[in-house]
């Protein structure tokens, strides 16, 4: 049953999440076949530079739920402190880097000047965002070691179904696909930071027990 309490809301979101991109990518698809393949080569050239959060995420939540069992809510703390100022730092440099190397990269995945362009407006846009988005996935992993699996989903669909596909929708409308790109780097920021807040808060109310002196 402990398995199932968490394993059964992150299936959930694992459904939930890939029938909102179903609906950014409709979106795309209204500017042709190019746009799709732009954001194709995008979202690949994206997962390759999300690895260290995807690592970071797998890590994190083996750790709190560790301390958690061992009432150290100072370690929990201290951890997400560090990991908070990695993801906003890495992801800072990762945007200047990932921008600057935008067409270069998009142009070994094609030759289609159109796909290419579509690819680096996409880089151009979303990677201000990858801090914020590392954070998620962070608290996530931490919510899901806490064995608190129900956060996690709601930050998710959240992000995914509540702010990024109303924000595309308008988005699109107002300045078409910059407004789409723009939206999930939106999405990312605006729950990235209410998902710090959430996680952070709920960490601090971790039991905590008396330190010995060797430990201090």
């Amino acid at each position: 049953m402990g398995i199932l309490h968490v394993g059964l809301p992150a299936a959930g979101t694992n459904v939930i999440i890939p029938m909102a991109n179903g609906v950014i990518v409709a979106l795309v698809a209204t500017y042709g076949a190019e746009a799709i393949a732009g954001l194709g080569i995008a979202t690949r050239i994206e997962m390759f530079s999300l690895i260290i959060f995807y690592a970071i995420s797998g890590i994190i939540g083996p750790f709190v739920g560790q301390n958690l069992g061992a009432s150290r809510r100072d370690r929990i703390l201290l951890a997400l402190k560090q990991c908070f100022v990695f993801c906003l730092a890495f992801g800072a440099a990762l945007a200047v880097v990932v921008g600057l190397l935008a067409k270069p990269l998009a142009g070994l995945f094609s030759e289609s000047a159109e796909a290419i362009g579509v690819a680096s407006l996409y880089l151009w846009i979303v990677p201000v965002s990858y801090g914020a988005a590392g954070i998620v996935m962070l608290v996530n992993a931490c919510f899901n070691g806490l064995g608190r699996p129900l956060p996690a989903t709601t930050i998710s669909v959240t992000r995914m179904v509540i702010v990024y596909v109303p924000l595309a929708l308008a988005g699109k409308a107002l300045f078409g696909i910059p407004g789409i790109f723009a939206a999930y780097a939106v999405s990312n920021i605006i729950v990235g930071a209410g998902a710090a807040v959430w996680g952070w808060t709920t960490c601090r109310g971790a039991p905590q027990r008396e330190l010995t002196e060797a430990e201090v």
